[in-house]
Order: structure tokens, then sequence, then C-alpha cells
């Protein structure tokens, strides 16, 4: 997506809609999250080397803000503070990820290399792999439909549909 009323895109980065509390667009580089607020760019957050690592993917967050993917947990930027998190599960550290949040709070991981994982609302993660069903672990797409699926694309297994009872 292009920033509102254009502009340049930081090097490295990719470009993606969100909300954030105050509108604008955001860009992702493997070292700083920044967000276009019509009149330019401002670094949100940045890796730290230190803790949770460089940054791995994002997506826009419901009721404002956005995910972001650190190499060991995955964070909700909120009106500039971060509002909630989860470390990653080990098998899953430092794979750039697709995210998605559904419909029920559900915030979707999907990686590269290992698979799928869900971090529900109430703080559980699970982890879905060839094991439970998935045809392929490498997963390059996530979506939501109206009727509450969760369709997972995959790199040469096709396409999944989750129902929302069967998770």
């Amino acid at each position: 997506l292009a920033p509102a009323g254009g502009g340049p895109r930081p090097r490295g980065g990719r470009r993606g809609g969100g909300g954030g509390g105050g509108g604008g667009a955001w860009c992702l580089s493997r070292d700083a999250l920044s967000r276009w607020d019509g009149a330019g760019w401002t670094i949100s957050a940045q890796a730290e080397p230190a803790g949770a690592g460089g940054l791995m993917g994002m997506s826009q967050a419901a009721g404002g803000g956005v995910w972001v993917a650190y190499e060991g947990e995955v964070r909700l930027l909120r009106d500039g503070r971060w509002a909630r998190s989860w470390k990653r599960p080990l098998g899953m550290r430092g794979d750039v990820v697709r995210l998605l949040e559904d419909s029920r709070g559900n915030v979707w991981m999907g990686g590269w290399q290992h698979g799928l994982a869900a971090f529900a609302p109430d703080g559980r993660v699970r982890g879905l792999g060839r094991e439970q069903g998935l045809p392929n672990e490498s997963v390059s797409g996530l979506a939501e439909d109206g009727e509450g699926n969760v369709w997972v694309a995959t790199n040469g297994g096709g396409l999944v549909r989750l129902r929302p009872l069967a998770f």
C-alpha cells in the first residue's frame, strides 16, 4: 500500500496498511518499523539485538495498532506503547513471518520454514505443522473470510481452510 499523500519509503522496507491510533501507513524493515503520517516518517520501533532481535513481520491489529514480529517474540504496538507480547515458539524463531489477527482475537503467525502458530487471547500458543495436517510448512499468506475461516496459503502445498470450530 502506498502511504497517504505519497512520499518516499525507507530503504529496505515493505509497506503495509495499518492503524495504530494515528492513521497513515506503516513500513517494516529488518531494523525499524516506521509510520508515515502524511508529513514524514516516524520510527515507532527498532530492532533489539540484546532482547527480541530483528523485526520479522507485521500486520494491522483489530482496534488500532500493529502487530510486530521480532525474532523472539510477537508484540502489539498501540498508541505508541507495547500493549501485549508473546514469546515465539522455539522452532519458529528467526523466521520471517506473516501475521493475521482474526475476528476472535487469535493472532496467527506463519513462517517460511516452520508452519503456523496461533496465539489465543487467553495466552495459549498452539503450533500447526505437518503432524497436525498442514500439507507444507512454508506459509506464504494468511486471510480470514466472512464466516471466520482462516485460510493458509502454503508454498507448494496449496490452500488450507481452518474452520473456527476445528481450532
